[in-house]
């Protein structure tokens, strides 16, 4: 069966990897009982970016690629704090004393 295909763009590549890392993030803190800091959610900042980035591209000229890198700047910024995040809930995890039975 043919149909349509999305192919895959760096902000669409960027938002997968974010939402992944977020929600696995999420599902250590409940099985931890919570962590020393909250896990926080920037999904809805990245979701933004990526939309603003889509918007942008309708724009030609200097004016969109001004608005798109520094839209792109954003979202990079944001998975770059997803990743320290993520990072810093596996140290906690390593840190963790081991149950028994484990």
């Amino acid at each position: 069966m043919e149909s349509n295909i999305h192919y895959p763009t760096d902000s669409g590549l960027l938002n997968d990897g974010a939402r992944v890392l977020t929600r696995a993030m999420k599902k250590i803190e409940h099985k931890a009982g919570g962590l020393k800091r909250k896990v926080r959610d920037r999904m809805r900042s990245v979701t933004r970016r990526v939309i603003a980035i889509g918007q942008a591209l309708r724009h030609k000229g200097t004016e969109g690629e001004l608005k798109r890198k520094e839209e792109y700047r954003q979202l990079l910024r944001l998975t770059r704090q997803i990743l320290n995040d993520s990072r810093r809930v596996f140290q906690e995890v390593e840190a963790l004393p081991r149950a028994a039975g484990r």
